[in-house]
């Protein structure tokens, strides 16, 4: 499951692909992704934190994001329905099938064959079903000659964060812990796995990581260095650990503690520790490396805590197939269903996590998320430092449509 994801801060805050990612066929992770930590919850100061007074209840918020310059939306016009159908000339499709996009449409057949003859799917007035999305995903599979996008299926322009069009973009990745199968001075944070007979609700972050209470009773999967980044996993949903002799094992989500998740991200944010527009996963580090001493008072804000199983899968999102960097995409799918091919007009930045332009992809709904919302798209970008870096800083916007077969 994903818990999808405004990275990592954003994720902390936010945050987003549970997501975010790991879980069983259908059934959504609670848990935000990297990317979606930043938006949801408040925390109580902590004591290098008196910037600022948090956001008050009832005190508006623009959408999911931030507003801050050049955060990529566009002007456009107001939209009526949640989908308006648009007609495409200038985008042509051959230029926008990657070979990572064919690797996401060849695990997305493998979902689609097993839910075809499933309920058919109505958001606002548009009906169509799962076998619209696998005739929808063979089309543009099988094209051999280029066209206009629209020449060959139909685009659903979605309504967006502002019922203008623009689209809150995030992103998620699959990170990689070092830790040690036995704790010393060092590592001595352990990595549960779920209680199975747990009597009456299970304890908060606070009671697990302060007070020990699951301490020897044989749950522990292995040892970190670091709490913040044990959470950091958690808000990914899945990642793998990385043992002193070079071995990996991925650890799926698990299950979680069932206590309510509060972001931490925007917590910085609306305390002025951060602004709005630098937050990242990079800036989250760094505040906490800048305050050693606040760190757990932070993270206990968050009662929420995800346990993990060990696997020898890769990262796999809520349709229990892989994940394909850049194309996967997390979403809730009360609005897109699992299965969906989009067009996204998708945020760009630049070296230094500004925004630079937009460009055209293809993406592929495979993955949910908890904080994955309404129009929010959260982009898996792949494992280790390299999904790190693209998922870094993205809590932008653009734009996206659901494609169909012509009608």
């Amino acid at each position: 499951m994903r818990l999808n994801q405004l990275m990592w801060l954003l994720a902390i805050c936010f945050v987003a692909c549970q997501s975010p990612t790991s879980s069983t066929p259908e059934t959504p992770s609670d848990t935000p992704t990297i990317s979606q930590q930043v938006d949801s919850a408040q925390v109580e100061a902590t004591p290098n934190s008196q910037k600022k007074e948090p956001t008050k209840k009832g005190k508006k918020i623009i959408g999911h994001g931030f507003d801050f310059e050049n955060n990529g939306k566009s002007p456009t016009v107001d939209l009526k329905s949640v989908y308006t159908k648009e007609k495409l000339d200038s985008i042509q499709l051959l230029s926008l099938v990657t070979d990572d996009f064919r690797s996401a449409l060849y695990q997305n057949k493998k979902y689609l064959k097993k839910v075809i003859n499933k309920k058919g799917h109505k958001v606002d007035g548009l009906k169509f079903t799962n076998k619209d999305l696998y005739k929808t995903m063979r089309k543009i599979r099988d094209q051999k000659t280029d066209v206009a996008i629209t020449d060959l299926v139909d685009a659903y322009k979605i309504y967006g964060e502002d019922k203008m069009g623009n689209v809150h973009f995030t992103s998620y990745f699959t990170p990689i812990l070092k830790v040690k199968n036995k704790p010393d001075e060092e590592y001595k944070y352990p990595i549960y796995k779920k209680p199975t007979n747990w009597k009456g609700k299970l304890p908060t972050r606070k009671q697990i990581d302060g007070d020990g209470v699951l301490k020897g009773k044989g749950l522990e999967l292995a040892w970190s260095n670091s709490l913040e980044d044990i959470h950091f996993m958690m808000v990914q949903g899945s990642g793998y650990v990385e043992y002193p002799d070079g071995r990996q094992k991925m650890m799926l989500y698990g299950g979680k503690n069932g206590h309510k998740y509060v972001s931490l991200g925007r917590y910085l944010v609306e305390r002025g520790e951060v602004p709005a527009e630098e937050i990242s996963l990079s800036t989250i580090k760094q505040w906490c490396a800048e305050n050693p001493d606040s760190v757990k008072t932070l993270l206990y804000r968050n009662p929420s805590y995800v346990f993990f199983t060990p696997s020898n899968t890769k990262t796999v999102g809520a349709a229990n197939v892989e994940l394909a960097d850049l194309h996967s995409v997390a979403v809730d799918r009360k609005l897109i269903p699992l299965g969906s091919i989009l067009l996204g007009k998708v945020p760009v930045l630049d070296a230094e996590n500004h925004f630079l332009k937009h460009e055209y992809r293809l993406l592929v709904a495979q993955d949910v998320g908890g904080a994955i919302k309404g129009s929010h798209i959260d982009i898996y970008a792949g494992v280790g430092e390299r999904g790190k870096r693209l998922a870094d800083a993205m809590h932008h916007y653009g734009q996206i449509w659901l494609l169909l077969p012509k009608k």
